[in-house]
């Protein structure tokens, strides 16, 4: 019985931190090195069906960022990404660290910065 009750404490901890821990995090004048849109992936990798961006510094932690196809806001997200790298501006982005691929983190937000 005293194992069990470990367990459920534990478990408690778990996921109380992981809500504690989440966030979105905002980060202002990130340079985009990258993007791209990955479809379906034999490989299965965690980018598959996903847009994705490089950026030149870390934003929460996490060079890549990410937006599943199916998003509602997959169309703006891309077409924000594609006018600032064709632009050569720099984004404003917020993530949600809480849905993350390992690789990435989950896009919130993304603007173009004005100089």
């Amino acid at each position: 019985m005293r194992s069990a009750g470990m367990i459920v404490l534990l478990l408690m901890t778990v996921f109380i931190n992981r809500e504690v821990m989440s966030a979105t995090i905002d980060c202002h004048d990130m340079e985009l090195k990258a993007v791209a849109v990955q479809g379906p992936r034999d490989d299965k990798h965690v980018f598959q069906n996903k847009l994705v961006l490089k950026l030149a510094e870390p934003c929460a932690g996490m060079y890549w960022v990410h937006a599943d196809v199916n998003d509602s806001a997959f169309a703006g997200f891309l077409s924000v990404a594609l006018s600032a790298q064709s632009m050569g501006r720099k984004v404003a982005i917020s993530v949600n660290t809480s849905e993350t691929t390992g690789l990435s983190n989950r896009i919130a937000y993304i603007a173009i910065v004005n100089e």
